[in-house]
């Protein structure tokens, strides 16, 4: 539940996002926003291959506010059913970064591609980073699980910096180098290399700040 002192500023450590006290269904994402929290951003789609519409959203506490330290962000994902009903399917509080920790282009969302729930965060100034997550629901588990995600360390005065995207799935890692060229308006590749890694697909509520 969320805690807050009068004329103090809301902190990551004094907020938890608790499902225990939501309904098991409900008809709207506001039957599980619990009090204190604020819808972020938000996207439907079919996240399950049923045909029937799901929800995917990042909420943060309501009272966080420009004069606020910090306000954590939580991922929250559900899904749809008969009647027009929803059940929560997975939540994350610990991979994204919390609200004003992420610097002058501090951004996130999340949107619904082909089945696939993707989580986006750009933290930084001239020095950036964007991060992107995807997850999948798997039926056989009812769990979603990562099956990929790239980041891009840059600086963007140099126009420099490194990629690395992660295959889950195929279990490879392509890491590359790069420099903007504005003549080209692109970016160029300087090196670039690929690895093999463990064919490993961690829960949703697993996955962790890097």
């Amino acid at each position: 539940m969320l805690t807050a002192v009068p004329g103090h500023a809301v902190r990551a450590q004094e907020v938890a996002f608790d499902l225990n006290p939501l309904p098991r269904e409900g008809r709207t994402l506001d039957d599980f926003t619990p009090r204190g929290w604020t819808v972020a951003d938000k996207t439907d789609g079919d996240l399950n291959a049923d045909g029937i519409a799901d929800i995917a959203a990042i909420l943060v506490p309501s009272s966080t506010d420009s004069t606020a330290e910090e306000g954590p962000r939580v991922l929250l994902a559900l899904l749809g059913g008969a009647g027009g009903k929803f059940r929560p399917a997975g939540h994350n509080g610990g991979f994204l970064v919390c609200m004003h920790c992420g610097g002058v282009k501090e951004s996130s969302g999340v949107e619904i591609k082909r089945g696939v729930l993707i989580v986006h965060q750009l933290t930084g100034s001239r020095e950036f980073t964007d991060q992107t997550w995807r997850f999948r629901y798997d039926p056989k588990l009812s769990r979603f699980v990562l099956i990929g995600k790239d980041r891009t360390d840059g600086d963007g005065l140099l126009g420099t910096g490194d990629k690395v995207s992660f295959n889950y799935l195929t279990g490879f890692r392509i890491s590359e180098r790069y420099r903007y060229d504005p003549k080209r308006n692109r970016e160029i590749t300087l090196a670039s290399k690929k690895e093999k890694i463990p064919k490993t697909t961690p829960f949703l509520e697993d996955v962790g700040m890097e």
